[in-house]
């Protein structure tokens, strides 16, 4: 394998020491790693810091999956949806897939489930994707005192960064449950 020319990929890495086995030795290869972490102890590594999308690749990203046709057709509703998962990939690409398996749900029927506050983290559920499995995931990463920081707010939910009482205006965010603006959550 030294003189092969591989491309790894390693997805949702959660340590250095978990991807350091997993890199081919031949210099003809490369590994492409997500993480939530930055890894800075992964010696040769060059980390490529990626920010929310904007609704141009919002619009792109959800053509791409259902198909452009279908996107103009209720553009409107799509440009909802996009506000709704605010930037975020993961919730954007699992929306995409369920309305990719349901070819005939309007996405303005699909907009309107999604702006209902309360519902929303069940939504973003496909398969094994989902928000709050990410979420989860980064609760439990976090130290003891955040942690319970969090854990004596109770308030893990969704809410409107404007702090509108309009659903369909709520983008996704992830908040701690205080009265401060809250800040975005780190998806892969």
């Amino acid at each position: 394998m030294a003189d092969s020319k591989l491309l790894v990929v390693l997805d949702d890495a959660h340590s250095t020491a978990q991807v350091r086995p997993l890199i081919p030795g031949g210099i003809h290869s490369r590994v492409l790693i997500t993480s939530l972490d930055r890894l800075a102890d992964l010696q040769g590594a060059r980390a490529v810091v990626l920010g929310c999308m904007n609704e141009d690749s919002s619009l792109r990203l959800l053509s791409t999956i259902i198909g452009r046709a279908r996107v103009d057709a209720e553009l409107a509703a799509a440009r909802q949806i996009i506000r709704i998962c605010n930037g975020l990939s993961l919730a954007l690409r699992i929306v995409a897939i369920r309305l990719l398996g349901r070819p005939h749900r309007p996405l303005a029927c699909m907009a309107d489930r999604l702006a209902r506050a309360d519902r929303l983290l069940d939504e973003l559920t496909v398969g094994d994707l989902s928000v709050r499995g990410c979420f989860d995931a980064g609760y439990q990463a976090l130290g003891p005192a955040p942690r319970h920081g969090m854990a004596s707010t109770r308030r893990w939910h969704y809410r409107s960064l404007a702090h509108s009482k309009r659903a369909s205006s709520a983008p996704l965010c992830w908040s701690s449950g205080s009265d401060a603006p809250p800040s975005r959550p780190r998806t892969s």
